[in-house]
């Protein structure tokens, strides 16, 4: 199964729902989530005060999951926040593991 990282960045005013669809989209689901600064936005898109900061404060949500699973999520989210412009995009994991101390170091170390 081809595991991804979906990563969603959205507007901070709806964080509590969108955390909250995602809690309940699947109890079990593992995901990240923090505020981060946007850059590159549309000037006309930016309050006065981000427009001297240059940056505008976001949501960026981080799961790793399926890749059907990634696009499932996506077309939730599309349902449930039609107008809320949330950003996304979709990579393979090359890669995953734990850094224990009785894991064997990466290949090519």
């Amino acid at each position: 199964m081809e595991q991804s990282l979906l990563v969603l960045v959205a507007d901070t005013r709806i964080e509590e729902p969108v955390l909250d669809w995602l809690l309940d989209y699947r109890e079990d689901i593992l995901f990240t989530s923090d505020l981060v600064d946007c850059h590159g936005v549309e000037h006309a898109a930016l309050s006065v005060r981000e427009q001297v900061s240059g940056r505008q404060p976001r949501l960026m949500v981080q799961l790793r999951v399926p890749l059907e699973e990634a696009r499932r999520i996506c077309s939730g989210l599309r349902a449930a926040f039609p107008k809320a412009g949330i950003h996304y995009w979709i990579v393979p994991v090359i890669e995953q593991g734990r850094l224990d101390a009785a894991d064997e170091p990466p290949p090519g170390t």
